[in-house]
């Protein structure tokens, strides 16, 4: 059937944007703006109308004109789409599977299997396999190679086309191909989905310390987190020398849960402030309840991807001296995205409404937070060749907020280490703050023997790594050996 926007479709368009341009400045304390405040917005409201007209315009000529018969819908989209993302980085349009994801992920639960996954190599490694999940009880473990998804092999997917292939409705089957070190053969599991809560916080004491690794804010953070704080504070009793809160390689998530997360270690006092572009758009949040630790001593460990929700709570704990910063300088996400929902067709749009602020009245975006201990991490010289092409920060993506303060704390490299070693023995940013926290080390001690021992381990690794990779691919690479005779053939 022939696809048209009509006049009237049209019209609807023009007071739906007229409704998200104009109807801000008809809310309460409008009456105090001065008297060509009206002509001002029905002029802009105007030059939006003709935009809309010409983009209608545009829309008829494809439709008559073009060599094929167009689709109006997937045009519209991408078009929304562009026009969004045209914004900022962090704005965009959510398409209906988009948004489900979206909301997944901050909700904390899904259908799934219950594994953590990276790719390597082409195929999908299990980092983590969750407890009581499909996964676990199927019998795969750590560190499998997923090569086959159903009927999909998984060479040449992406991530997170994988990933959409093992997620689904709950209760449904799924096959996996499995590739295990030390197994000759491919193994296959066979299971069914599961609703899985994805745990934010996981914990453990370590010399005398609790430490605590938030990985995201999705709505379990809060509560997770003050039932780790409390499990552990009654476990150590008075041996207990302090938390440390792990917030490297967190992006953020929701802006309520970074607030109660800052709360739970603060006693009072605002922790963040949000500042759109209208006086009626500023929100400011302030500690509620006690703090949890009662005061025990804090770390707080970030890197340059702690952003957004993070770096809320990283910037209030730092000003008000609550926590030492340990690690190095965070992402640089200084805004707030808003999530509207359009219309009945499960779509939404994601965009950025304001900036936000620490309690002393810092911006963030585009800078990033300082620690106050820098320590950067131990790496192997060929793992720092590869992340020095994939690093980034906020003030190196297109289009980019810019920091509207001036700041003489602006960072001359925006692209801030990343890396957290999966062995803790390697990690010197949680071994210095374990040492802080029991009085080893104060803020910019060096322990350079302990560091030159640790490089010289990473490096020893990283060459055995290397040749076992490097014999693993001769092998690969060999021919299967001729038959020698007709007996073999057979």
């Amino acid at each position: 059937m022939k696809k048209s926007i009509s006049l009237g479709a049209l019209l609807v368009i023009v007071g739906l944007f007229s409704g998200i341009f104009i109807a801000p400045v008809f809310s309460e304390g409008s009456e105090d703006k001065p008297v060509n405040y009206a002509e001002d917005q029905a002029e802009k409201a105007k030059n939006s109308y003709d935009h809309l007209i010409r983009f209608g315009n545009i829309l008829d000529i494809i439709e008559k004109t073009y060599v094929d018969q167009p689709d109006i819908d997937k045009i519209m989209n991408e078009a929304i789409a562009a026009v969004v993302a045209s914004l900022d980085p962090h704005s965009e349009y959510l398409d209906p599977e988009s948004y489900k994801q979206l909301m997944e992920q901050t909700s904390g639960s899904f259908g799934g299997l219950g594994i953590r996954v990276q790719l390597n190599d082409g195929l999908v490694k299990a980092v983590k396999v969750l407890e009581d999940t499909p996964a676990e009880r199927a019998g795969l473990k750590d560190d499998d190679l997923i090569t086959k998804i159903d009927d999909t092999e998984v060479m040449g997917l992406t991530l997170d086309e994988a990933v959409d292939l093992m997620r689904g409705e709950v209760g449904t089957p799924i096959e996996l191909m499995v590739k295990r070190d030390g197994e000759t053969e491919l193994l296959k599991f066979n299971l069914n989905r599961e609703i899985i809560k994805l745990n934010p916080v996981t914990s453990e004491v370590i010399d005398n310390v609790g430490y605590l690794v938030l990985s995201s804010f999705n709505e379990l953070a809060e509560t997770n987190l003050k039932k780790a704080i409390d499990k552990i504070t009654k476990a150590e009793g008075e041996n207990l020398k302090g938390f440390i809160l792990d917030l490297r390689g967190n992006g953020g998530g929701l802006l309520n849960q970074a607030v109660y997360v800052s709360d739970l270690f603060l006693k009072q006092g605002e922790i963040t402030s949000t500042r759109g572009r209208d006086e009626n758009q500023t929100f400011r949040f302030s500690a509620e309840t006690k703090d949890q630790t009662d005061g025990q001593n804090l770390v707080v460990l970030i890197n340059g991807e702690t952003a957004s929700s993070s770096e809320i709570v990283s910037g209030a704990l730092q000003d008000y001296e609550r926590a030492t910063l340990i690690g190095t300088r965070s992402f640089g996400k200084g805004s707030v995205q808003t999530i509207i929902p359009l219309g009945d067709d499960n779509s939404a749009l994601r965009i950025t409404t304001a900036r936000y602020y620490t309690p002393s009245g810092r911006s963030i975006q585009a800078q990033g937070i300082l620690p106050d201990w820098v320590v950067m991490p131990i790496i192997a010289d060929g793992i720092s060749e590869q992340l020095a092409e994939v690093k980034q920060s906020e003030a190196t993506l297109e289009g980019h907020l810019a920091n509207e303060k001036d700041s003489d704390d602006e960072p001359e490299d925006t692209n801030s280490s990343a890396f957290v070693p999966r062995n803790q023995d390697h990690d010197i940013q949680l071994i210095y703050a374990l040492k802080f926290l029991n009085g080893e080390m104060k803020i910019g001690d060096e322990n350079q023997i302990l560091e030159d021992d640790i490089k010289a381990q990473v490096e020893t690794e990283w060459d055995e790594l290397q040749a076992k990779k490097a014999e693993n691919q001769e092998k690969q690479d060999q021919p299967d050996a001729e038959p020698q005779d007709e007996a073999d053939q057979k």
